[in-house]
């Protein structure tokens, strides 16, 4: 499914600003395509959208839009593309795949934990921001150790112990 991009960008631009029926039926027609896209589509997409000359505004919005498809056609392949685009700080993409991460944890603890401890043995997490926080590990470790109180105390206190203090203190 070729898109425009740039042309929905503007069109997203303009529905900022304007928010009569028309405009509305335009979004959910867009809501509509990127749902009927399978993952290798969206992929693509979210791929092709990281190479446009946008503002790092319209960027987000588009992907944001598909990153929420896409979660929903394949959680943890979500995650995987999506986790390497999070920078640290707090945005819409970091709140969707914090709330995938969550929901996955809920589902499957062991799977989602040791993708967690993957992800962070390969420096995914490193934290990008000048206070040397990574919002985005905060986030997950948190969504992980509220599944693990349950399940498992002493494993979430020694997640807790391993992070770095001034993560673990925010």
């Amino acid at each position: 499914v070729p898109q425009d991009w740039v042309m929905i960008a503007g069109q997203l631009d303009e529905l900022e600003s304007d928010r009569d029926i028309g405009a509305m039926r335009m979004m959910l027609k867009l809501q509509q395509q990127v749902m009927e896209m399978n993952q290798d589509e969206l992929l693509a997409a979210l791929d092709e959208i990281s190479a446009l000359n946008l503002s790092e505004e319209s960027k987000k919005t588009l992907e944001s839009l598909l990153i929420g498809s896409l979660i929903e056609k394949d959680l943890e392949l979500a995650l995987t593309k999506c986790v390497g685009h999070l920078k640290g700080e707090k945005s819409s993409m970091q709140r969707q795949l914090s709330r995938a991460f969550s929901e996955w944890a809920k589902k499957d603890l062991a799977k989602s934990s040791s993708w967690l401890d993957e992800k962070i043995a390969e420096g995914e997490f490193d934290s990008k921001s000048l206070k040397g926080i990574n919002q985005s590990l905060i986030e997950f470790e948190s969504a992980l150790v509220q599944q693990l109180i349950s399940s498992n105390p002493s494993v979430a206190a020694n997640r807790l112990k391993a992070m770095p203090d001034k993560e673990r203190d925010n």
